[in-house]
C-alpha cells in the first residue's frame, strides 16, 4: 500500500550521502549503480522554492544562499531518486 511505498523510498534515499550535515558546503555520495546516469540537484527551501539547480558533481557544493534548512532533491532524467534535508550553516 501507500505506506510500503513510502517506507522504500525512505530506505532508498540513505544510499545516498549527503555530508557534513549541516556545513556551509557539502559533498553528495552517489550509490555506485548510479554513476553513469545524467543527475542533477534542486535545493528548495521549505517553502517549496528553487534556490539552486546543478548537475551533480563530484566535488564539493558551496552554495551561496542564506543559512537555513533545506530539501537536496536528487534527479535522474525520469524520477526523483531521494530528497535529503540539509542544513545551510
Amino acid at each position: 500500500g501507500e505506506g510500503e511505498w513510502a517506507l522504500s523510498k525512505e530506505r532508498f534515499s540513505e544510499n545516498f550521502k549527503l555530508f557534513p550535515n549541516p556545513s556551509k558546503s557539502f559533498k553528495l555520495e552517489l550509490p555506485k549503480n548510479y554513476s553513469n546516469e545524467k543527475i542533477n540537484l534542486e535545493i528548495i527551501d521549505l517553502n517549496g522554492k528553487v534556490v539552486h539547480k546543478c548537475p551533480y558533481q563530484n566535488n564539493p557544493y558551496s552554495l551561496t544562499i542564506k543559512p537555513g534548512m533545506y530539501w537536496v532533491i536528487i534527479k535522474n532524467e525520469n524520477e526523483i531518486l531521494a530528497k535529503i534535508k540539509w542544513m545551510q550553516e
